[in-house]
């Protein structure tokens, strides 16, 4: 590598860590090297700080300023997770990061600052459009729901249509939690209720597209169930864009008609975007980039 990279940033999930150096425009940034790691989020505190900044050792730059990507519940500004009880990450459970991070990355506490996930995928999703929304929203699907709200590209946390923080997942359906309905383990349960086999969601997708009727209802209802959770906040909102992502995105030709049919039927959003994502594997780094670049 011949550029001195401008920053370091991370995409950390459940079992997964994505570190990236980059450079160039700050508003359209390049990635100038990655490196890929696997986390288990149940291990002990220090194997866990270990796994989660092990790509990051692994690219051998110190003394950068580093932006780290995190799922919450999380305290952003503070750089503690509140995991107690969520089944991942307990170990460090309110355990300030910035600096065990900043002794492993051999750079200033500092210099370490974190974003939510899901705003950092929203962000550079938001970049790559061809026509940048003033009112963009990003929802992630996979193990649970992720969201941002974006005005003008930047991450809103109120507002009329903005639930607290952004965040989705905390609406309900019928007084449950809406990931008891959109989420892998939602499908499986359903799945599993009419048909008493457990598949994974992947096993459950293909059978949907080899014509499986209840397989088809079962990614029909999570779908339209979004779209009709979703929709009110959207129009409230005054959402131009809506991409989706995370893991479930990959079945998009599932996805696509029950989602856009439920947003829909709200004649404010009869216009909106709705696509899947493009930067699917890169989205949150280059997000984390423009974020780290902006402040």
């Amino acid at each position: 590598m011949t550029d001195r990279p401008a920053a370091g940033v991370m995409d950390i999930g459940g079992s997964h860590a994505t570190a990236a150096l980059v450079g160039g425009d700050p508003v359209a940034p390049d990635i100038l090297a990655r490196a890929e790691g696997h986390v288990d989020a149940a291990a002990g505190r220090d194997d866990l700080l270990r796994a989660m900044v092990a790509p990051a050792v692994a690219l051998d730059t110190p003394d950068l300023p580093w932006m780290i990507a995190l799922p919450g519940p999380f305290a952003y500004a503070r750089g503690v997770g509140d995991f107690a009880g969520v089944g991942k990450f307990e170990a460090i459970a309110g355990v300030p990061l910035a600096s065990p991070f900043a002794a492993l990355l051999r750079t200033d506490a500092r210099r370490i600052r974190f974003i939510n996930d899901a705003a950092a995928f929203a962000i550079g999703e938001w970049s790559a459009a061809d026509r940048r929304a003033a009112r963009f929203v990003g929802i992630t699907l996979g193990t649970g729901v992720g969201s941002a709200f974006l005005r003008d590209g930047r991450p809103v946390e109120s507002g009329p249509g903005v639930p607290p923080s952004g965040w989705v997942h905390l609406l309900q359906v019928d007084g449950e939690p809406l990931e008891t309905r959109v989420s892998t383990a939602a499908i499986i349960a359903d799945h599993l209720e009419r048909t008493g086999r457990r598949r994974t969601v992947a096993e459950v997708a293909d059978a949907a597209r080899a014509g499986d009727p209840v397989a088809r209802a079962v990614w029909h209802r999570a779908m339209t169930t979004l779209g009709e959770v979703l929709a009110p906040s959207l129009a409230a909102f005054g959402a131009d864009e809506l991409v989706i992502g995370g893991g479930m995105s990959r079945s998009w030709d599932l996805i696509d008609a029950p989602l856009r049919a439920a947003l829909t039927a709200a004649p404010e959003l009869a216009d909106l975007i709705l696509r899947p994502a493009e930067r699917r594997d890169d989205a949150a780094l280059l997000g984390a980039a423009i974020a780290a670049a902006r402040d």
